[in-house]
Parts: C-alpha cells; sequence; structure tokens
C-alpha cells in the first residue's frame, strides 16, 4: 500500500510514519529536506521517496511530475502540516494572515489536487488534521481558529465530491498535541495533559486499518486529552 504524507518531519507526521513503516511504502514530503533525511534514515526508506516542498503554489507542477514518475497509484493521502498563532487581529502582519492561510488551508486543496492525479482508481483514503478549538472562541484565536473551520467545510464539501469514486475523508479535530506546534506560542495547556503524537497516530493508522476493504469511515472525529 503506497501512502503519501505530507507535513511528514513534524510532530505528528513522524509518529504517523514510525506507525506505518512496517507495513506499507511511504512517500514524504516537507519543507526541509534535512529532516526528511534524517527520517528516512531511521524509517529505512530510500531517498528517493522524498520531497522538499517549500512553497506549494511555485512547485506544484514539480511535485506532481515527482509523484507521476513512479508510475504508482496512492491509497492513503495524509496531510499534517500546520503553523499556529496567538495575535490579536489588530497586531496580525499581512505575512503571519497570508501563512497561516496558505500552510494550514491552502495547502489543503492542493495536496488533493496533486493526490488525485496519482490516487487508487478503485477507492482511496485521505487524512486532514484540524482543531477541537473551533468549538469554541477564543481571543488571538481569530487566524488560526478561521484556517481549522474553513479546513472542516472543505473536508466536508470534499467528501460529497469523492464519495463516487470511493473516496473517504478522515477529518480529526484534535486538541492540544506536544510536539513543537507550541514551542513559540503562550498560556498553553501543560505539556503532560496534551495528547501524545504517538497516541494519536495509532488511532489514525488502527481506524484505517480496521476500516479498510470496507464502506465504513466516521467522516469527523473529535480527540481530545483528559
Amino acid at each position: 500500500m503506497n501512502i503519501l504524507i505530507y507535513g511528514a518531519s513534524g510532530g505528528i507526521g513522524k509518529a504517523l510514519c514510525l506507525q506505518l513503516k512496517n507495513h506499507h511504502n511511504l512517500y514524504l514530503v516537507g519543507r526541509s529536506m534535512s529532516k526528511l533525511k534524517s527520517l528516512a534514515k531511521e524509517l529505512d526508506l530510500p531517498g528517493q521517496q522524498l520531497f522538499e516542498l517549500k512553497d506549494f503554489k511555485t512547485d506544484f507542477d514539480q511535485f506532481v511530475h515527482w509523484l507521476q514518475k513512479y508510475n504508482q497509484v496512492f491509497d492513503i493521502g495524509i496531510h499534517c502540516a500546520g503553523i499556529g498563532n496567538q495575535k490579536k487581529v489588530i497586531d496580525l502582519s499581512i505575512s503571519e494572515i497570508e501563512n497561516t492561510i496558505n500552510i494550514n488551508l491552502v495547502t489543503s486543496f492542493l495536496f488533493y489536487q496533486a493526490f488525485s492525479a496519482v490516487k487508487c482508481q478503485t477507492g482511496f483514503d485521505l487524512v486532514y488534521l484540524g482543531s477541537a478549538g473551533t468549538d469554541e472562541v477564543w481571543p488571538k484565536n481569530a487566524l488560526y481558529g478561521a484556517t481549522k473551520a474553513g479546513l472542516e467545510y472543505f473536508c466536508q464539501s470534499l467528501q460529497k465530491e469523492i464519495k463516487s469514486e470511493k473516496g473517504r475523508i478522515w477529518y480529526y479535530k484534535v486538541g492540544s498535541v506536544n510536539t513543537g506546534f507550541f514551542n513559540h506560542l503562550k498560556n498553553h495547556l501543560s505539556r503532560e495533559k496534551m495528547i501524545q503524537p504517538e497516541n494519536l497516530a495509532k488511532i489514525i493508522v488502527q481506524n484505517l486499518e480496521v476500516t479498510k476493504d470496507t464502506n465504513i469511515h466516521f467522516p469527523v472525529i473529535t480527540i481530545r486529552s483528559d
């Protein structure tokens, strides 16, 4: 089974790779080739199955070409790249607004468009990671929350578009996960109370494996820590 993972070298992405490494053929995409190479060494993965994607908008055609050159079909696509922001709206710069929207939302559209060029024609799964924080409104969360709320609508709409192709969307509304995501954010939940990335990865992989070769899936799944 071929699996494409965007954001592979991040905390959640790496945990997913480690969970999947023994049973699947992984193709890893991220913004840092050095981090991807380090992960590939740990996974004993060929270097040609890595792609450095710094900017989806400028590198999109090259990314699609990289996918197509293997003449492989992909069964699963996982989008787990994201960026946080905790600022009042009045304090946000244009670059911060654009960067957060691009990484959290725009890449979600482009990831599917690229994946669709190599998707399995008999059925496929797509995994996107949202935020449980969109269930409530918080100050200094307008930008991040808006991108994740938009992502949820995107996923629900895309599910209707791909249903006839036996495509399934798994959208996880996740609480705070203990990753580097929070390194530059203040006033967050204590690390020990956060969801651990390896536990989240186990849930995601288990759902995919248990429902393999069935028409069962849970389109929106909320996961919170205790």
